[in-house]
C-alpha cells in the first residue's frame, strides 16, 4: 500500500495515510507501528494534527475526527468532490477539494478542555516533595492496565511522561521496544557527580578517579484494572487522594509511587552533589500481564539489534527494585526470595455444540464434569499437590536462614496483641498466628514458635498449585457447556527445574483424564513460566540497604521471602551478572480495591534510597588501565 500523506505529532508519533483507506500510526522513537486504523472506504490523501488528536481527509469525500486514544469522534461528510487537502486554525478544519473550493468547519463543539497540570519542564521549580507527589498525581491518572487493548494509548502515554520526567531530572532516558504490540519499556541513566562534572574518559585528570559502581533500578509502569463497577473504591482509582496519612490511587503503591521515591531520591542526591555511582532505571510496561516480551528485549540489547549504540547495561554491580510489602506497619523488611510461577490451563472440549440437559443430560460425557474430576486429582484433602516429583529438588533449610524467621515469629506472636482490621492490612499483615487456624485459638498448633515457622515456610519457600477460575463456553443454568477451562498456577522454588514440573503437570493430568474413559479430549497448556529468585541476605548490598533502614526507622528489618513472584528479577541478574536486593516501602491493598501507601513511608523510602545509594558509592573499584 501506497503512502500518500505523512504528518508528524509533537509527541513523536508519525501519522500516514495509506492507498485504501488506512492510517497507519508509527512510534518514531521505537520504530514500530503501534497502530492501523481503518480510518475511510478511499485513499487518505491527507492527515492533520489537532490538539491531542488528529483529523484525516479522504478520497472518500468524509473528514474524520479522532481523539488522543485513536477513537473516532465524529465524522463529517463533504457535499461532492475529493478531500485533497486539510489544515486546521483554531477551532476550525479548512479543506481544499477537487470542487474548486475551500471549505471551514466549525469543530467548536469537540474542542477539549486545556490540560492545566503541571508540565514536566516544570519540575524544577518545586521543591522536591511536593515536586515527587506532583508527578504522582498526574501518572496516577493515567490507565497503564497492561493486556488490555483498549488502554494501549494510555499505556503509551504513562511511558512518554515517565521519560519526560527523567529529562527534567537531569537523567538520559529513552523509550525501549517491547514485544510486538506490547507495551514500551522505559530507560533512564544519571551519571555520578564526577561523570556530570566533565571527569570523562577522555580527560586525562580522569585516571585519578576510581570507578563509580553502576546502581540497575528496576521496576514497572503498568497496573491491573480498577473499573470499580461494583463500587468497592472509595475514591476514584485514577484520581490521586489523600486520607488519614495514606495517598490512594491505582499504581500508588505498586509500582508507580515507590519508582518515583527512588527517580527523586537519585535526582536530590544530584542536585547536592553528592551521587557517588551511575544509577540505571529499567521500567516495564507489562508485568502485570507476564513481563510479556521482557526477555526478548533483552536478549536484543545485548546482541545489538535495537539501539545500535554501546550497550546500555554493561558494569552493573547491583539490582535494585521495590515492589512489595512489609508484614505490617510497625516493622521495615527486606525480601531476599521470591517464588517462581507456572501458569497453565487445562481445557476439556467435544465436537459437539452446546447441549440443553433436559434433551441430552445423562446421555454424553459432560465437558465441565471430566473437568472437575480432573481437578479434584490435583490437591487431596490436606492441601498436598499429587503431581508426581512436585515436591522433590527442593532446597533444604539451612540453620542461617532458619535463623531468620524468629524476630518474624516473634513479631507475630506480638501482633496479636493488636489486631489489625482487614481494611488497613497490608497483604502480609493477614499472616497472623489467628489466621493459621479456624479457631484462631491460643491454643492451636499454629500459636507455638514452630508451627509459626512452618506456615511462612508453607507460603513462602514450598511450591503449591492453586486453580484460579473456569471459564464455559455458556454460562446458562440448563445448558451443558461443550467446553471447560481452568486457570491454574503453580508456585515453584529454588532448585526445582521448570521444565520438570511442566512436564509432569502435563504427563499426570493427562494420565488422569484417560482414567476416566470419556469420549471428550483434553488440552493441557504450558501459558507461561518465570523462575524463583533468592538473594543473599549476608552480601553487602543487602547490608547496606539493611543499615540504610535501621538509620531511618530506629529499627532493624525483618528478614522475609514471597510467596509470590516477580519474572524480572531473576531475568535482570543473569544478564546483568550481579546480585538483587528487593527493598518494599509498605505497600498497601495491591491489585485490591483502595490501593493504598501511607505518605510518611514513601518520603522514608526516598531517604533510605539515598543513604542506600551513598553507602554503595564508598564501595567503589580501581579503574583497570
Amino acid at each position: 500500500m501506497g503512502v500518500l500523506t505523512i504528518v508528524q505529532s509533537e509527541n513523536g508519533y508519525l501519522f500516514c495515510g495509506v492507498q485504501g483507506g488506512d492510517i497507519q500510526i508509527w512510534d518514531l522513537e521505537t520504530y514500530q507501528m503501534i497502530r492501523s486504523i481503518k480510518g475511510h472506504s478511499d485513499d487518505v490523501l491527507s492527515v492533520t494534527i489537532k490538539g491531542t488528536g488528529f483529523v484525516s481527509a479522504s478520497a472518500d469525500g468524509k473528514i474524520n475526527l479522532w481523539s488522543e486514544g485513536f477513537e473516532l469522534e465524529e465524522s463529517i461528510k463533504q457535499d461532492n468532490g475529493v478531500l485533497l487537502s486539510l489544515t486546521h486554525s483554531q477551532d476550525y478544519i479548512v479543506t481544499g477539494g477537487t470542487n474548486h473550493t475551500i471549505k471551514f468547519w466549525n469543530t467548536q463543539h469537540l474542542t477539549s478542555p486545556v490540560d492545566n497540570a503541571r508540565k514536566s519542564s516544570d519540575l524544577n521549580d518545586v521543591n522536591s516533595g511536593d515536586m515527587m507527589l506532583s508527578v504522582l498525581d498526574r501518572w496516577v491518572s493515567m490507565r497503564t492496565v497492561s493486556g488490555m487493548p483498549k488502554y494501549s494509548e494510555e499505556c503509551r502515554k504513562g511511558a512518554r511522561f515517565l521519560k519526560n520526567v527523567f529529562q527534567s531530572l537531569g537523567a538520559q532516558s529513552r523509550m525501549i521496544p517491547g514485544a510486538s504490540g506490547r507495551n514500551p519499556l522505559v530507560y533512564g541513566k544519571f551519571f555520578a557527580n564526577q561523570i556530570q562534572s566533565g571527569k570523562d574518559a577522555k580527560d586525562p585528570s580522569f585516571k585519578t578517579f576510581e570507578k563509580p559502581k553502576t546502581v540497575l533500578i528496576y521496576g514497572h509502569y503498568d497496573v491491573i484494572p480498577a473499573e470499580n463497577a461494583k463500587g468497592l473504591w472509595e475514591s476514584d482509582p485514577f484520581k490521586l487522594s489523600g486520607r488519614n496519612g495514606y495517598l490512594y490511587g491505582r499504581g500508588t503503591s505498586d509500582n508507580k509511587g515507590p519508582i518515583l521515591a527512588c527517580i527523586f531520591a537519585v535526582h536530590e542526591l544530584l542536585k547536592q552533589g553528592d551521587l557517588d555511582v551511575d544509577v540505571l532505571f529499567l521500567i516495564e510496561g507489562e508485568e502485570e500481564n507476564g513481563s510479556i516480551g521482557f526477555q526478548e528485549a533483552l536478549d536484543e540489547q545485548k546482541a545489538g539489534l535495537i539501539w545500535r549504540i554501546q550497550p546500555l547495561f554493561e558494569g552493573v554491580d547491583v539490582i535494585l527494585l521495590s515492589n512489595s510489602y512489609w508484614l505490617g506497619e510497625d516493622v521495615p523488611c527486606l525480601t531476599y526470595g521470591l517464588r517462581g510461577v507456572v501458569h497453565a490451563s487445562i481445557t476439556v472440549y467435544n465436537g459437539l455444540s452446546d447441549l440443553h440437559s433436559g434433551v441430552e443430560g445423562g446421555a454424553m460425557s459432560e465437558p465441565l464434569v471430566d473437568l472437575i474430576h480432573v481437578l479434584g486429582k490435583l490437591i487431596d484433602t490436606n492441601k498436598r499437590v499429587l503431581v508426581p516429583g512436585f515436591y522433590n529438588d527442593i532446597r533444604p533449610i539451612t540453620p542461617a536462614e532458619d535463623t531468620l524467621y524468629d524476630p518474624i515469629v516473634k513479631w507475630l506472636q506480638r501482633s496479636t496483641d493488636k489486631p489489625l482490621t482487614s481494611s488497613s492490612r497490608s497483604q502480609h499483615s493477614c499472616i497472623t498466628p489467628s489466621s493459621f487456624s479456624d479457631s484462631g485459638s491460643e491454643t492451636s498448633e499454629y500459636s507455638n514458635e514452630n508451627g509459626l515457622k512452618q506456615q511462612l515456610m508453607v507460603r513462602w519457600r514450598y511450591p503449591t498449585l492453586s486453580v484460579h477460575k473456569i471459564d464455559v463456553s455458556i454460562n446458562n443454568p440448563t445448558i451443558i457447556p461443550r467446553n471447560a477451562k481452568a486457570v491454574i498456577s503453580m508456585r515453584v522454588v529454588p532448585d526445582q527445574k521448570i521444565s520438570d514440573i511442566c512436564n509432569s503437570f502435563q504427563s499426570y493430568t493427562k494420565k488422569v483424564f484417560q482414567d476416566s474413559k470419556t469420549e471428550n479430549m483434553i488440552s493441557v497448556q504450558i501459558e507461561s513460566a518465570a523462575d524463583y529468585w533468592l538473594g543473599n541476605p549476608e552480601n553487602k548490598y543487602f547490608k547496606a540497604a539493611e543499615d540504610a533502614i535501621e538509620k531511618e526507622w530506629q529499627i532493624k528489618p525483618l528478614y522475609i521471602r514471597e510467596g509470590g513472584s516477580i519474572p524480572a528479577v531473576r531475568l535482570l541478574e543473569r544478564f546483568c551478572n550481579a546480585p538483587a536486593i528487593h527493598f518494599p516501602m509498605a505497600s498497601d491493598q495491591a491489585h485490591l480495591p483502595n490501593e493504598r501507601i501511607r505518605l510518611l513511608n514513601l518520603h522514608a523510602g526516598r531517604r533510605i534510597i539515598k543513604n542506600f545509594l551513598k553507602t554503595v558509592g564508598t564501595q567503589k573499584e580501581k579503574r583497570v588501565e
